[in-house]
């Protein structure tokens, strides 16, 4: 979970009961018995409404939900407000991405640059570790031409959850449009045959979950999160209203 408002509240204390923050659908993926070190995946948006009340935050994350208060959640963000084009030069029906690391319920840091990307738009989304392994590193792609978007170093500790979700804020009614991760792949420091079951929250849906080196390599095909409710929302590129 994030703080809202994101250029201005960056590291200032905030309350989660304060803004209001609700949880959709998703998926879980947790190990008891060793540690994540890696993860992938493909994210693609959908359609953004076209005048969306509150805050709307979609994100793959990594954490130890044990640790909440105290520990870094490591998440890059694809979001949506009506400050949009101040917090990256969005058009009408960009979305605005930034890796973040939130630090406890106490103040999140992130990536300075955020950009706006299209609802259409397929983002490589990787979580590593730098050589010595006391930091985490979020780097974002284009998946479709392969260069390099973001990169950012921030957060610390060993993780044992990740996960995919829809995060609301001050009002927020939801999704308007079906968020899609593909070709996600996680790794772990040690197999963990019991890591690919999962928990799926609301009506998320998961396909082609496999493993290789006995449990310590985790593929998933794709992660379908549909949308919460109907809506209007408009393309960057067309112009054209996409009704959801």
């Amino acid at each position: 979970m994030i703080p809202c408002m994101l250029t201005l509240l960056l590291a200032i204390p905030w309350v989660s009961a304060q803004l209001g923050v609700s949880f959709s659908s998703g998926y879980d993926f947790f190990t008891g018995k060793t540690e994540i070190i890696r993860t992938e995946t493909t994210f693609t948006p959908g359609a953004m409404e076209l005048k969306p009340k509150g805050n709307l935050f979609l994100w793959p994350g990594l954490w130890v939900p044990a640790n909440r208060t105290t520990g870094d959640l490591i998440q890059t963000v694809i979001s949506a407000d009506s400050t949009l084009a101040l917090e990256c030069g969005a058009k009408k029906g960009q979305w605005c991405i930034a890796p973040y690391v939130m630090h406890g319920v106490a103040y999140a840091d992130r990536e300075r640059r955020q950009l706006a990307i299209d609802p259409d738009a397929k983002i490589r989304i990787i979580y590593s570790k730098t050589t010595d392994g006391a930091k985490w590193v979020q780097t974002t792609l284009d998946a479709t031409t392969g260069k390099m978007l973001q990169n950012y170093t921030g957060g610390t500790g060993k993780k044992v959850q990740f996960e995919f979700s829809t995060e609301l804020q001050y009002g927020n009614l939801g999704t308007t449009s079906t968020q899609v991760y593909e070709d996600t792949v996680i790794t772990l420091a040690a197999p963990d045959m019991a890591f690919g079951k999962g928990k799926r929250k609301g009506s998320a849906t998961i396909e082609g979950v496999t493993s290789e080196q006995e449990g310590k390599i985790w593929k998933i095909k794709k992660v379908v999160i549909p949308a919460m409710r109907s809506g209007v929302a408009n393309h960057p590129a067309t112009g054209k209203e996409i009704h959801g």
